[in-house]
């Protein structure tokens, strides 16, 4: 057994990992998405402590450490972290894979972070007592999460700020977790105690009102039960996991009923973009994915094959921040590519296979319960901790392995924790300074700083700040808009200067959403001349779009509508040939290329026209813009 100050610290990353959900209250507030990206650094903070921790056993009991180290559960996660290490140097943004997205911290680091905790919960496991305490942390945590997000539940609708992250989903995790957490160990507790447990894990399900949670946790349920009752067994388990991680996006896509429910016809359009971004792909794709933290920047790409209605309202991907596929193995294909999605997918499937063999029957309901849930939500970092310490609980005892030299495996935990101490110390830094910009912006200063260079190398943090600061301008008093000019000034200038050399598809969509508000739709109009944002750069910045997401024609909509309106049929007509060198078939580059043909005199250039409009109504253009009902029945009788 490690010695009491070894199995501290341990216990200490682990205490604060089951803390972590409460960073997102407002206290802790910072960065952009700011219940978020609390939870990202105290993640990285909780594995440097365990980092340290398996630093200072490496010393004192270097075998233990190897044997905990020595288990798939700790390997497979540790494979996936070296992997998207290894990839990073081959993808677009290589800060960006081993970050991951500001809104979830899941890239590279996620599951190197994910193997220390469960590592360090290994070795606390062999203390009894320091584990039963850190059960009933996870107990009194867990109920204080489901009281708040109860409390937020009833507060929100009443029209109050929530305390924690708003979409209650993230939270149903918790629930899957804490019973194998607490009573997943092999020891005898007293009914009562049971009872307590179950009570609170229902209690947060029931407070994140998500039912795929609790449909996962229910078949979780029934493959356990199935064990028990030996109608399977460890084989037969982990077949129904990896089915059960498989199945339900299969399904999906291939049974069209599915789809009536708002949430799944919802997620086919994710899947319907995803599908398209993959069926371009080469060898090298396949390989190392895309990075990770890139998703949201593939929805955005290939929003036009989504199949849905991008104006209306009507579709929730266009009121929401969509970041991840909503599907762990899918997601993995994404970022690390099939050897990622590979690993995803077997430490899943390892969970029954190598658990210990009094407690399969745990292991195969904690299994399917997670593969069920992670294929159509996802986990954020709140509920990692909790989660290294389940897997560990199912564990078998670590059996101490030979160890080579102390020295070696103590400086390279050292230099491990050190580096994720850094990192998180680095986001913070970043997060603080995205908080003061946000503070000046709100308050009108005339001092403005500098938008922080985000040091992930993304522009989805600038891009979410720029997009809400322009449309908070346009709810400002005549009389204080001259107050909010440095602030326009300073994020205009910014995106002059990023917008030719980003990878983030959002900060050029930003941009012209910007042009649009001021140009066309009216709400900003006092900023145009002032920040020079003329119709020539409204067109230079769709060019850049392009260059990111080459098939979206639809982002022209605005300027190509201000053109038709103000007689600029030269520019109008230059523009509509740019997207249909692209796409002959994009509905938008048909309509305004028709609408400028039906205003020739000449009789057959007009049938021309007719006969675009027409297929630019059978391409789909009701997807990007909305039409006058009377209008393709009139060009039918053309």
């Amino acid at each position: 057994m490690a010695s009491p100050l070894v199995r501290n610290l341990a216990a200490t990353a682990l205490g604060l990992g089951l803390l972590l959900p409460l960073a997102s209250l407002p206290v802790f507030a910072l960065g952009a998405w700011d219940k978020a990206e609390p939870l990202v650094i105290g993640l990285h903070l909780c594995a440097a402590l365990a980092a340290f921790a398996l630093a200072a056993g490496a010393v004192q009991c270097p075998a233990l450490v190897v044997g905990c180290l020595r288990h798939p559960f700790v390997l497979l996660p540790l494979a996936l972290a070296a992997w998207s290490a290894a990839a990073a140097p081959f993808v677009a943004l290589p800060w960006l894979s081993l970050a991951g997205a500001p809104q979830s911290g899941q890239g590279g680091l996620w599951p190197l972070d994910f193997a220390l905790l469960i590592a360090v919960a290994r070795m606390v496991r062999q203390d009894g007592l320091l584990w039963r305490r850190l059960g009933l942390l996870a107990v009194a945590s867990v109920a204080v999460v489901a009281a708040l997000k109860a409390f937020d539940w009833g507060w929100g609708l009443s029209g109050g700020r929530h305390l924690l992250i708003w979409v209650a989903a993230y939270y149903g995790w918790l629930g899957l977790v804490l019973p194998v957490l607490v009573l997943g160990d092999g020891e005898e507790r007293g009914r009562w105690w049971r009872w307590l447990v179950l009570a609170v894990a229902v209690a947060v399900v029931l407070a994140s009102r998500t039912l795929a949670i609790g449909a996962a946790g229910l078949l979780g349920l029934a493959a356990a039960e199935g064990v028990r009752r030996r109608l399977w067994g460890k084989g037969g388990a982990v077949a129904l996991t990896g089915i059960t991680a498989l199945l339900p996006g299969l399904l999906l896509a291939m049974v069209p009923v599915l789809r009536s429910s708002a949430s799944l016809a919802d997620r086919y359009g994710l899947l319907l973009m995803l599908r398209h971004e993959m069926s371009g792909w080469g060898w090298t794709s396949w390989l190392t994915g895309l990075g990770w933290g890139r998703t949201q920047d593939v929805f955005h790409k290939s929003l036009h094959a989504s199949g849905m209605r991008l104006w209306d309202g009507s579709w929730t991907f266009m009121t929401s921040d969509y970041f991840h596929s909503h599907n762990v193995v899918l997601e993995a294909l994404l970022s690390a590519g099939v050897p990622g999605a590979l690993l995803s997918l077997g430490a899943l499937m390892a969970l029954p296979l190598a658990c210990d063999p009094a407690r399969r029957a745990w292991g195969a309901g904690f299994a399917v319960a997670l593969a069920g849930a992670g294929a159509i939500w996802f986990p954020l970092g709140l509920s990692l901790p909790a989660l290294a310490m389940a897997v560990a609980a199912l564990a078998p005892p670590p059996f101490p392995a030979r160890a080579g030299r102390r020295l070696l495996p103590m400086v390279v935990f050292a230099l491990v924790g050190m580096a994720l101490a850094g990192w998180a110390g680095l986001l913070l830094r970043h997060g603080l300074e995205m908080t003061a910009f946000q503070n000046a912006v709100s308050a009108g200063a005339s001092d403005i700083p500098d938008l922080p260079a985000d040091p992930r190398g993304g522009d989805l943090e600038a891009a979410e700040i720029i997009s809400h600061a322009f449309l908070g301008f346009e709810s400002v008093r005549s009389a204080e808009r001259g107050r909010y000019l440095p602030a326009a000034r300073s994020m205009a200038d910014y995106l002059r200067r990023r917008l030719p050399e980003t990878q983030t598809v959002l900060l050029p969509v930003s941009g012209l959403s910007l042009m649009a508000q001021t140009h066309l739709l009216g709400g900003l109009t006092w900023l145009g001349d002032d920040l020079d944002l003329s119709g020539q750069l409204w067109m230079q910045w769709i060019d850049m779009a392009w260059r990111l997401a080459p098939e979206r024609g639809d982002l022209a909509i605005p300027l190509f509508t201000r053109m038709a309106t103000t007689g600029r049929s030269d520019l109008l007509e230059a523009g509509v040939q740019r997207v249909l060198s692209r796409d002959p078939r994009d509905p938008v580059g048909l309509y305004f290329h028709g609408l400028l043909l039906v205003q020739s005199p000449d009789p057959a250039v007009k049938r021309a026209g007719i006969d675009r409009l027409r297929s630019s109504i059978e391409s789909g253009l009701d997807r990007f813009m909305p039409l006058d009902p009377a209008l393709a029945p009139l060009l039918r009788q053309q």
